[in-house]
């Protein structure tokens, strides 16, 4: 691989795949108010890659897989971000509606109130968003970060507006059986 070569990849690598990954991180505190550590643990071992690689007894020709190795890490920290932070709203939403319907239903039923939820539209978005996930997953491995992020963000957007209408339909629920507000999350 030519100098000029290793020269774009790290500019690449720390121009915009740096900023895409700590974009991603910042995402994932602000939906989350936690640090991720897998993220940051990734970025520090792209570091160490990129100290390797400026290291004078490095041969000139293991370099190459020095950026690689750096690129790759800070790729997982990008899309681990998004996705950790997808998991824990798709969880958190589908075990706020498996409790709702268990708790709910019977409830408003009985009190003759219904339409807090459209129960096959929830159903079918999380069976929807929980499918892109998968799909990013897979194509992780020779999908560019750019086409992955612009796939993971939407999906997280999506889970998260899921998970607040979930949120909005219990807080209605409550005030309807005078049970009190809900404490929100997160």
């Amino acid at each position: 691989m030519a100098e000029m070569d290793l020269k774009d990849r790290l500019i690449k690598i720390l121009g915009h795949d740096y900023v895409v990954a700590h974009h991603a991180l910042a995402y994932y505190g602000k939906w989350t108010a936690e640090l991720n550590a897998t993220g940051y643990t990734n970025l520090r071992d792209a570091l160490s890659h990129l100290r390797r690689f400026f290291d004078p007894a490095l041969p000139n020709s293991d370099r190459a897989e020095q950026l690689t190795c750096a690129a790759e890490h800070i790729r997982r920290a990008a899309t681990e971000a998004y996705q950790e932070c997808f998991e824990l709203y798709h969880d958190h939403a589908r075990e706020s509606y498996k409790q709702y319907r268990e708790e709910c239903i019977h409830k408003e039923q009985t009190l003759g109130y219904s339409g807090t939820f459209d129960h096959e539209h929830i159903i079918a978005e999380l069976k929807r968003l929980r499918k892109e996930l998968k799909e990013c997953r897979r194509g992780k491995d020779g999908t560019d970060l750019d086409s992955l992020v612009e796939r993971l963000v939407p999906a997280c957007e999506d889970i998260m507006a899921l998970a607040m209408l979930i949120q909005q339909c219990w807080q209605k629920h409550n005030e309807c059986t005078g049970e009190g507000p809900i404490e929100p999350w997160p």
